[in-house]
């Protein structure tokens, strides 16, 4: 009985909440290259660094996932964020899925757009927002949540993402090393 109890009342839809165990997901180890928050969608910069993506390229290019919540760092205060630059950081890259951040109301099944304009960098929305925002091939909002403070956060399925190089010359595709 306490552990339903206990169950029940966990934190629901913290940004950079796994959605299942870890074990089903793929985390990498990185560096943050600048102040980052839990749930950022982030990129490489141009050395072995995560921050968050600044243009569309960034996104689709250099892209790495979601960076995971660590509940066993103390929580920030005030406006401070959770990583900071130097700070080792776990970025989830596929899995089924990550609770993060958004900018505007989701549904289930929305398409998920990566922000790059400079508010929200690295946030969700459901368009391309005039091009400051890029789409997130493979995945899709699961549920949607508000908390009581106005903060949107979404779940995010990442199951339907491409992950390395899939293309017709790429490893797996047809012409690639493995292909005829």
């Amino acid at each position: 009985m306490s552990q339903l109890t206990q169950s029940a009342r966990m934190n629901k839809a913290v940004p950079g909440q796994l959605g299942a165990p870890h074990s089903m997901h793929t985390i990498l180890p990185r560096l943050a290259g600048e102040a980052l928050a839990a749930g950022t969608f982030v990129c490489t910069d141009s050395g072995d660094e995560v921050i968050a993506p600044v243009d569309a390229n960034a996104v689709l290019l250099k892209g790495q996932g979601f960076l995971v919540h660590d509940a066993s760092a103390p929580a920030p205060e005030g406006d401070d964020l959770e990583f900071q630059d130097g700070d080792d950081v776990a970025v989830c890259a596929f899995g089924p899925s990550i609770y993060v951040e958004c900018q505007e109301t989701m549904a289930r099944d929305d398409k998920v757009y990566v922000v790059t304009a400079a508010t929200g960098r690295g946030t969700i929305r459901n368009d391309e927002d005039s091009g400051n925002a890029t789409l997130l091939a493979g995945a899709v909002v699961r549920s949607y949540f508000v908390h009581s403070d106005g903060r949107k956060v979404a779940e995010v399925s990442m199951q339907g993402m491409a992950t390395g190089a899939t293309g017709p010359t790429g490893p797996t595709g047809p012409t690639g090393p493995t292909g005829v």
